[in-house]
């Protein structure tokens, strides 16, 4: 059993904390790109198309029933890629089927619903207006007048059940089945309806305007009708924008809070629809005004792409930083070519000045070195600002008294002398661990002995030879007197 702090049973997970935690590994780092899980997602995509192309063209039929078609065979294959998505997801949990269960489970849900609320509606008919007053312009061309005018179309579908319905099953998802808990493509897919959605409600016919700007182009300004007055591109710009930076910030926090994986598909909805609604401003901004804002926001999103380590946000909007500059010489050389080129190459040799200048006097790091960027002001000395020592690694600055830059003292000062390192201690070499004495074992002692009695021993005596009464050869010694 698990236990917490002092052996007490842990804490429940409760609050937004808690969920935090159940969504796994991916609220808190970003999933690696891979070949493999790339081609399950595109995949899928494909089979998304072949199902509206053949579910749209089974719909209409003939030319005859075009006033009711038949969307079941829409329906019946949407739901069919929904339930092997989640069937997949729940299966693998992991790797390229799941994956692909998670992009069916995202992009058929809408597709179902479209398909469920179709409704053919009338189109509208345009309001044709033609006048020929018979007069020459100035240069001798014939003046006419025709123009092209009708309401916004209706959508043939219930957007608000498909934009509540779809954001519903995704954050469902998202949240509370488990093999899908913090998969952030179902996040991200509800950010993009979301914004949408309040777009539409906000300025009706917004969503058609959208979809048919790849073919219409980016800017506002510098592209025409499509048979029907457009959306107010003021309303689009400023909410746009609003909710970009929006989620911007809600990234920020996230990253911040160390939940990077998290984090990611704010900023994709964020780039965006900031960089929609600045399009789009670019009519009441004009080219100088958008340049100035694209130079704002360019360089604050930058810096956050860098100190988070998110690189596409940085270099797309460092871009955007060049463009905004580019924006406001155009303006201001708007018929002279020279001008603008000259002025391009100055600016841009500038701009590069720039990025030497600030990468040297904040210290950021170099590129290879792992870890997102920091910035660290150089602290001037008690001369002037040159009197730090780097090594070399430093971006011109001195590191010597008499070297070029060096701070000269003032009048009545003593000299700038070098920093110089702490003392440090002597160094005393470590002391090598000498191995135990080794003590030989004792040999094993049997019981105790007396010592050997010694025994008194008595020289031998010599034999005494017998008396002999024989008589002797030598002669008599005589007595003394």
């Amino acid at each position: 059993m698990t236990t917490g702090y002092g052996g007490y049973p842990p804490a429940a997970d409760t609050g937004v904390g808690g969920v935090v935690r159940k969504l796994g590994d991916r609220v808190w780092r970003r999933a690696e790109p891979r070949f493999g899980i790339s081609l399950a997602g595109v995949g899928v995509l494909m089979i998304i198309i072949g199902v509206l192309v053949w579910a749209t063209d089974f719909a209409v039929g003939d030319e005859e029933d075009a006033g009711d078609p038949d969307t079941t065979l829409g329906i019946v294959l949407s739901m069919l890629v929904i339930a092997a998505g989640y069937v997949l997801l729940v299966r693998f949990k992991k790797g390229p089927l799941a994956t692909a269960g998670v992009a069916a489970a995202v992009l058929a849900v809408p597709v179902l619903l479209a398909y469920a609320t179709f409704d053919p509606v009338e189109p509208n008919e345009p309001d044709i207006t033609f006048e020929d007053d018979g007069s020459f312009d100035e240069d001798g061309t014939f003046e006419d007048d025709f123009s092209v005018e009708s309401d916004v179309p209706e959508m043939p579908f219930n957007i608000d059940v498909i934009a509540v319905v779809s954001i519903a099953v995704w954050m469902a998802s998202f949240l509370l089945i488990p093999a899908a808990n913090g998969r952030m493509f179902f996040l991200a897919a509800s950010q993009f309806f979301f914004w949408l959605y309040l777009l539409e409600k906000v300025e009706e016919g917004a969503i058609i305007w959208l979809l048919s700007l790849p073919a219409g182009g980016f800017f506002f300004p510098f592209f025409g009708g499509f048979g029907y007055e457009p959306p107010d591109p003021s309303t689009i710009g400023g909410l746009s924008l609003i909710i970009g930076l929006g989620y911007y910030g809600a990234a920020f926090g996230l990253d911040r809070g160390k939940r990077h994986g998290m984090a990611t598909p704010f900023t994709v909805a964020g780039l965006v629809a900031t960089a929609i609604g600045i399009a789009h401003l670019g009519g009441d901004l004009e080219l100088t005004g958008s340049g100035i804002l694209l130079i704002i926001v360019g360089t604050l999103l930058a810096l956050y792409g860098v100190t988070q380590g998110r690189r596409f946000t940085a270099w797309a909007w460092a871009a955007a930083v060049g463009l905004g500059v580019l924006l406001i010489v155009g303006d201001a050389f708007e018929e002279n070519a020279a001008g603008f080129g000259i002025s391009a190459i100055v600016l841009g040799a500038g701009v590069v000045v720039l990025g030497w200048f600030v990468t040297g006097q904040f210290s950021e790091p170099d590129e290879m070195q792992p870890g997102p960027s920091t910035f660290t002001p150089r602290r001037p000395g008690p001369g002037g600002p040159a009197a730090v020592i780097v090594t070399n690694q430093g971006y011109g600055v001195p590191s010597a008294p008499g070297a070029a830059g060096w701070p000269t003292p003032a009048a009545g000062q003593p000299p700038v002398a070098p920093p110089t390192a702490p003392p440090q201690p002597p160094y005393t070499p470590p002391v090598a661990p000498q191995p135990p004495p080794v003590t030989p074992p004792a040999e094993p002692q049997g019981p105790p002995t007396a010592p050997p009695t010694v025994l008194p021993t008595t020289p031998p005596t010599e034999p005494t030879a017998p008396a002999d009464d024989s008589p002797s050869d030598e002669p008599p010694t005589a007595p003394p007197n």
